[in-house]
């Protein structure tokens, strides 16, 4: 986990990863496409997909023409050259097809309290940071998307914002900075344990987290958006 304290994703320092699969998948996905290779690997081990893919998204896809019918990511605002992904996902989309997307908007960055701090130059803040300022690369409005789509040859079929501010604030201060060593601990548990006290942490925790996703949902501006696209 030392990488994520210098930034890195948390997601690529864990390599002990055996899952029980319960019950195989009646449906399998097509492909799966990741530029991390221990996702992928990962993603192996959960027998979820027909084939797996490594492959830098700022190049373009590697697939044919009109090649799928659906197509879901939670990672286009990472990229480096996003308009030419936008339109890399139009030419490999059939017709009628749909692009799933969840992105930030720009409140997503402004909300970050790292930011109230590092202002000040309180170099502590970073400790809240971990490196997600500079990483998100594309926080827009709703109004920007629709143009950066647009752009791309892409219509907004079905959209829905979610994450309230204080929400992201609770999770800046109450969950992320601390997951590594949280993660750390667990995996010097035996599995039974480990179970035992993750199931008391969420019962605890649930209700918090609950009390913030529903308060004022509606009223506050969202801090990320869900997206479903066609082709024009």
């Amino acid at each position: 986990m030392e990488g994520f304290h210098s930034g890195r994703d948390i997601y690529d320092q864990t390599t002990n990863y055996n899952p029980k699969i319960l019950q195989k998948p009646k449906i399998r996905i097509d492909v799966g496409l990741d530029w991390k290779n221990n996702l992928l690997k990962k993603a192996k081990k959960l027998d979820l997909y027909e084939k797996l893919v490594q492959h830098d998204l700022n190049k373009k896809l590697p697939f044919e023409d009109n090649s799928f019918s659906t197509i879901f990511s939670n990672v286009y605002y990472w990229v480096d050259n996003l308009p030419q992904l936008l339109k890399e996902s139009n030419r490999i989309l059939k017709k009628n097809g749909k692009l799933m997307l969840f992105v930030p908007d720009a409140n997503f960055k402004e909300w970050l309290i790292y930011n109230r701090f590092i202002k000040r130059g309180q170099k502590w803040a970073k400790i809240l940071d971990r490196g997600q300022y500079g990483n998100m690369k594309h926080c827009y409005s709703y109004k920007k998307w629709k143009k950066l789509f647009s752009d791309a040859d892409l219509k907004i079929e079905k959209h829905s914002g979610y994450l309230s501010k204080g929400f992201l604030q609770y999770c800046d201060i109450a969950s992320r900075p601390y997951s590594p060593y949280m993660i750390e601990m667990s995996n010097q548990l035996s599995e039974k344990n480990r179970k035992k006290i993750k199931k008391k942490l969420i019962e605890d925790f649930l209700p918090i987290t609950n009390s913030y996703v529903k308060s004022k949902g509606k009223e506050e501006k969202p801090g990320y958006h869900y997206f479903v696209l066609n082709k024009k």
